[in-house]
């Protein structure tokens, strides 16, 4: 497992849920984007999972849905379809990191076993 998988994966849902909400709300990304304050082609690409907003404009787009930043991490806003792909790749990369650590965990045991005091 690499180390972005869980960034892509992250992107992937925020960039979803900053789509969704926009839709609910009846904006177009126009709109948003001059809400926001953002360019309407970056503001694409962020909804496109290309790009990843600064914290600044996470919390910017937030608030002009409506919403507390934190609501763009949830996955409500998903399909169920979309929820399990998600709980899908999500456990993957628990249990790879799990394994991982594991395995590490068992090589300092194994070596602290054969050390002569």
């Amino acid at each position: 497992m690499k180390k972005n998988d869980h960034s892509e994966t992250l992107k992937s849902l925020v960039s979803h849920n900053i789509r969704q909400f926009r839709i609910d709300s009846g904006l177009s990304q126009t709109e948003l984007a001059k809400k926001v304050g953002i360019s309407l082609p970056y503001l694409i690409a962020i909804e496109s999972g290309i790009k990843w907003p600064s914290s600044a404009t996470l919390a910017a787009l937030a608030y002009s849905l409506g919403l507390e930043p934190y609501v763009l991490l949830l996955l409500e806003g998903m399909s169920s379809k979309e929820i399990k792909k998600f709980m899908v790749k999500l456990e993957k990369d628990i249990l790879a990191v799990a394994g991982k650590s594991l395995k590490q965990l068992d090589n300092i045991v194994k070596k602290g076993g054969t050390e002569k005091k």
